[in-house]
């Protein structure tokens, strides 16, 4: 998927350092600054996320989400 919005691709940054994958525990719809820019995590947003086969949603309640990176998948 390329259209990715500003925010899906901070968030899905954020599930990678380097070569590494790392596990996020966003709560949804909170604002994060990321890299000096404000977003906030929303439904859309994850399912973007999701749809770019970047990462992987483990677990999701109405307050929290956690997702992976997969490897392989970073930029």
């Amino acid at each position: 998927m390329n259209n990715l919005s500003e925010s899906a691709l901070a968030f899905i940054s954020r599930c990678f350092h380097g070569n590494e994958i790392r596990v996020i525990n966003p709560i949804i719809n909170e604002k994060y600054i990321i890299n000096n820019v404000k977003h906030t995590l929303t439904g859309e947003v994850i399912d973007e996320m999701i749809a770019s086969n970047r990462v992987k949603l483990l677990f999701k309640n109405e307050k929290t989400a956690n997702i992976i990176g997969i490897e392989g998948m970073h930029e």
